[in-house]
């Protein structure tokens, strides 16, 4: 797939690389802030994003114009700055950023090669890779771009945590890569690449390179949570990145808040918590879910860490906030609580969580706790339980840690952001609403992976601070260069679904002859084509073959998923029943040349059906412009 277009792949990732780090320095410079070379690359890239994102969504514009601007990042390489003496690179940087860089690859390279599969019809990353790439594709494939929504053409697109498909979007435009491709090509790798760099650069905050080496080791030595102990696969850290690779862009943007918000409650100064609030919003549009869950603990710390003569009021305020935070967030769930009553809605998702992702270690014991002692009394049980899967090991050392600081009174403001997680998560996992799509683990489970990254850095900052024994950074760096033989050995692993009902969603064949297809209709497509696929399913919310040959060739689809759209309200849901009736209308035409007709006025460049389901206007396809597997594509010219 990449044979001729790799090294441009390189080179442009490489420049989007050097642009992020210019517009670092050219922000935090604005901010008055100083800040490491790994935080500039994170503060940049996410200003790389919305730069991309936004004039395009709101403007509808080529992705070209805002990514020409990206070009000024370059002024920040011009900017005399402040630095640090540990701002200066040293061998034990150099190390960290080795083990960063193959811990990227180790993970990245595994996901790429899962891929490759698809060419034989066999999908073996979630299905959700498909809706990816059309969203990717609305950002950055001219024959979408400016149409609105990928899998219903020309409606409105949704309002959607958005920002990180711009920059796949600019390579899909730039290298004409298909949306599909460009996910495990950049998207993922680019992603891995930042998170792990945050987890570096917030531990470096923290405790210095040791620190941040050492979170490293903690991050790559173990497997996630759900690799031992209970076994939740639902909680899977590494699963859930790839699935939903839009964290691996909101993650580090968190990360870079939290860590800037440790700089302002150290050091004070205003344009610090300004930098750190503007990253902590920044997290909204790359990833709704991992705003939500950090807002609050944000907050905390804020709170926490305000001057006299505020201070001595603080606990007062967290403690009306904490009271007042659950009777908001079942405000905004009023309808949902009406519909569901109390004891259900608060309830659900924890009871969900531990009664349907077998298998687990310990199948049958939350039904047997609400069988013993009901829904509410096994609540707290099931909460516990939660943490403990989500967090593992890494919740027992973070605890053993945050008493042994608070006994001998060596708790920072900023140690009460993960410890005010730990609480405001479980709130989350019962209160927290319910969007459009009617998924209640939303925001109940989405953003767990915060809590997982989170512990493991304090672990690492406790060990620095409370230890004996003073750990050299380049003894850390080397250590962390170490801990990717275990890495590679358990990282195949970790990304596999391990709940029953997954398999479904990541072990998939592909109907015979759609990906060829696929890749033939991105040669042959123009702006103004569509795709329609005759006899979609009225019900089909979360994969369909239109998906697929969207997802791949960049050319949009007349209708896709029509039982997803159909629950999102008007207009969607009209436009949805109008398409199923005109294709059903046309495929069951009598005359060819009525029929072509009528999907030319309709927009559709493409018609497709499998072999089993001829148009009654063309029953043997002998006028058709593309037989291949299972598959039939007739070209409707413009």
């Amino acid at each position: 797939m990449f044979a001729n277009g790799g090294q441009w792949l390189g080179l442009a990732t490489a420049c989007i690389i050097v642009s992020a780090i210019g517009w670092g320095k050219i922000i935090s410079r604005a901010f008055g802030c100083v800040v490491f070379p790994e935080m500039q690359l994170l503060i940049g890239t996410i200003v790389v994003a919305y730069i991309l994102a936004l004039p395009v969504y709101y403007l509808n514009i080529s992705i070209i114009f805002p990514g020409i601007f990206l070009l000024l990042g370059n002024i920040g390489f011009l900017l005399n700055r402040e630095s640090r003496d540990e701002d200066k690179p040293s061998l034990s940087w150099f190390l960290a950023i080795a083990a960063i860089s193959g811990f990227s690859i180790i993970w990245s390279l595994e996901s790429t090669m899962r891929y490759a599969l698809l060419e034989q019809s066999h999908l073996r990353l979630w299905l959700d890779i498909f809706i990816h790439a059309g969203t990717i594709a609305e950002f950055g494939d001219p024959k979408i771009a400016g149409r609105g929504l990928s899998s219903l053409v020309d409606t409105a697109p949704t309002f959607y945590h958005f920002a990180s498909y711009a920059l796949p979007g600019l390579m899909v435009r730039i290298l004409a890569l298909s949306p599909a491709d460009v996910i495990t090509a950049f998207w993922l790798p680019f992603g891995i690449f930042l998170s792990v760099t945050s987890i570096f650069s917030l531990g470096r905050i923290l405790s210095g390179i040791t620190g941040g080496s050492l979170a490293l080791v903690l991050f790559a030595v173990f497997p996630d949570a759900a690799a031992y102990g209970l076994k939740q696969g639902f909680l899977s850290f590494h699963w859930m990145m790839e699935t939903s690779p839009g964290t691996l862009y909101a993650l580090p943007a968190a990360l870079a808040s939290v860590g800037i918000l440790t700089e302002w409650s150290r050091r004070g100064g205003v344009q610090y918590l300004g930098l750190a609030s503007g990253l902590l919003l920044s997290t909204f549009l790359l990833r709704a879910h991992i705003f939500m869950w950090l807002l609050v603990p944000f907050a905390v710390v804020v709170v926490a860490s305000l001057p006299a003569p505020v201070r001595r009021f603080r606990w007062h305020v967290i403690i009306l906030g904490a009271i007042a935070l659950p009777f908001a967030l079942l405000w905004v769930a009023r309808e949902q609580v009406k519909l569901v009553g109390y004891s259900s809605f608060i309830s659900s998702f924890i009871e969900f969580l531990h009664t349907y992702m077998a298998p687990t270690n310990y199948d049958g014991f939350y039904a047997y706790l609400i069988q013993l002692i009901g829904p509410l009394g096994a609540l707290p049980f099931g909460l516990l339980l939660a943490l403990v899967g989500m967090a593992g090991i890494w919740l027992l050392t973070f605890l053993s840690g945050f008493s042994i600081g608070l006994w001998y009174r060596r708790i920072e403001e900023i140690d009460w952001l993960p410890a005010a997680l730990l609480p405001y998560a479980c709130i989350l996992m019962m209160l927290a609403p319910t969007p459009f799509n009617g998924d209640f683990t939303e925001f109940r489970q989405r953003a767990f992976v915060l809590v997982y990254v989170l512990l493991i850095i304090w672990t690492a900052k406790f060990i620095v601070s409370f230890s004996r024994i003073t750990i050299s950074p380049t003894v850390a760096g080397i250590a962390a260069l170490l801990a990717l033989i275990p890495a590679s050995w358990w990282m195949p692993y970790a990304k596999v679904s391990r709940v029953g009902w997954a398999a479904s969603f990541d072990n998939i064949e592909i109907t015979p002859g759609v990906v060829s297809a696929a890749r033939w209709i991105k040669q042959e497509g123009r702006r103004g084509d569509s795709i329609a696929v005759a006899n979609t399913k009225p019900d089909e919310k979360l994969f369909d073959i239109p998906t697929t040959l969207m997802s791949i060739s960049g050319v949009p689809a007349y209708l896709s998923r029509p039982g997803l759209y159909a629950l999102s309200g008007y207009p969607r849901a009209d436009t949805v029943k109008l398409r199923l009736a005109e294709l059903s209308l046309i495929h069951n035409m009598t005359n060819a040349t009525e029929a072509r007709e009528r999907l030319k006025k309709d927009g559709i460049g493409f018609y497709v059906t499998l072999k089993t389901d001829m148009p009654s206007w063309d029953k043997e396809g002998s006028t058709s412009s593309l037989k291949v597997g299972d598959v039939t594509v007739w070209r409707i010219q413009p």
